[in-house]
């Protein structure tokens, strides 16, 4: 019986290389898989974050605009008085209606 030396450590070396390449990319295969879940999760956490700023931030814009409304009332009170009318008036119709409008615009803005 004679035993091939050559043969035996060139095989060996071999399967060692090949194991280590396989678990090379069983590795990179991992990492890309896991980015790939983080980055879906964070984008949908963005998107959950866009939508409840962009609502807030409508209700301060109607705030802000009521807010600005009744300082022009009151302008327009004091021109009255002193027979000054100003150029500019604003009016608020309906309030739900205007803060769907600035989310919707801000909405828009965010996700560009």
């Amino acid at each position: 019986m004679k035993i091939e030396l050559d043969k035996i450590i060139t095989q060996a070396i071999t399967t060692v290389v090949v194991a280590v390449f396989m678990g090379a990319c069983v590795i990179v295969w991992k990492g890309a898989t896991s980015v790939d879940v983080k980055v879906n999760q964070t984008r949908e956490d963005m998107q959950h974050l866009i939508d409840s700023l962009s609502d807030k931030l409508a209700e301060f814009q109607v705030r802000l605009t009521s807010i600005s409304n009744q300082l022009t009332s009151l302008n327009k009170q004091i021109a009255l008085s002193t027979d000054f009318i100003p150029k500019t008036m604003t009016t608020m119709e309906n309030p739900a209606v205007q803060q769907k409008a600035y989310r919707q615009d801000i909405y828009q803005q965010l996700k560009k």
